[in-house]
């Protein structure tokens, strides 16, 4: 379904943006921004799928004897690049478009810079050779189908600087064994982590105000959820679902385990306990 979605996605993008590149220096293709000054990295338009093996991307390139900073990986400029298996990303990139390296399905590997303030919706979906990510702390939030069906994404660390995650972030994670939500997040999406059928245990910040519809749903293995939110999370019926609640074991802050006990969606946990302190 998200490889539809993706592909339906790109193509529409192209048929919109026959300008998608304005000229390739080195086998990289840039696309002009507004201000004249700097590029974005994009696709060849008559063979989008064209970048292969390694990718070093310049912090700067030089095109009819002017000099243009490379400021961003714009929308779908690797989709569907599987053959795609390792890239550079210069601390010049400030974002990662929509789409960026969805399909990429080679990649094993990303080391995404202190430079990035944003990671674009299907930014790496179906990356399925990644096995681990750290998000670094310029980031303030994780868009919707960041990390989708990232099959063996084994391990991804959030910093405390990301305040909100996405719809379906990490969606279909199946190898992704434990999260830590960091205290900076206020809002979790919906199906956040849907299917992830290998998590086992999951921390929840205090600051979390929020958990959206299915955000668990289908995380079968699900054990162990450590919830440091004083104030219960309001969610959604569903958020839940297919995990075996009563076989799993929810900590809470001592002065907040009578809520929890109390509050649908939580109280129907088999244990809930009071957590040790952090």
């Amino acid at each position: 379904m998200i490889k539809k979605w993706l592909d339906t996605f790109f193509l529409l993008t192209v048929s919109i943006m026959s300008w998608a590149n304005d000229f390739e220096v080195d086998g990289i293709y840039y696309h002009l921004n507004e201000d004249g000054k700097s590029v974005r990295v994009t696709y060849d338009v008559t063979h989008h799928n064209s970048y292969t093996n390694s990718v070093i991307i310049p912090s700067s390139v030089t095109h009819d004897g002017k000099d243009y900073s490379v400021t961003s990986i714009g929308i779908a400029a690797f989709h569907s690049c599987s053959g795609l298996t390792s890239i550079t990303i210069p601390n010049s990139v400030r974002s990662i478009g929509t789409a960026a390296f969805s399909g990429c399905s080679g990649l094993t590997s990303i080391a995404i810079p202190n430079s990035v303030r944003s990671i674009g919706s299907a930014a790496f979906s179906g990356c399925s050779g990644l096995t681990s990510i750290t998000i670094p702390n310029s980031v303030t939030s994780i868009n919707e189908k960041a990390f989708h069906s990232c099959s063996g994404l084994t391990s991804i660390t959030i910093p405390n600087s990301v305040t909100s995650i996405g719809t379906a972030a990490f969606a279909r994670c199946a190898s992704l064994k434990s999260i830590t939500i960091p205290d900076s997040v206020t809002r979790v999406g919906a199906g956040v982590f849907y299917q992830c059928s290998g998590l086992m245990s999951v921390v929840i910040g205090s600051g979390v105000r929020s958990i959206g519809a299915a955000a668990f749903s289908g995380c079968s293995a699900l054990k162990n959820i450590t919830c440091t939110a004083a104030d219960v999370p309001t969610t959604n019926e569903s958020v839940f679902r297919n995990v075996s609640q009563s076989e799993a074991t929810l900590y809470v802050p001592k002065s907040s385990v009578n809520k929890y006990k109390k509050t649908n969606q939580w109280k129907d946990f088999g244990k809930i306990l009071p957590m040790s302190k952090r």
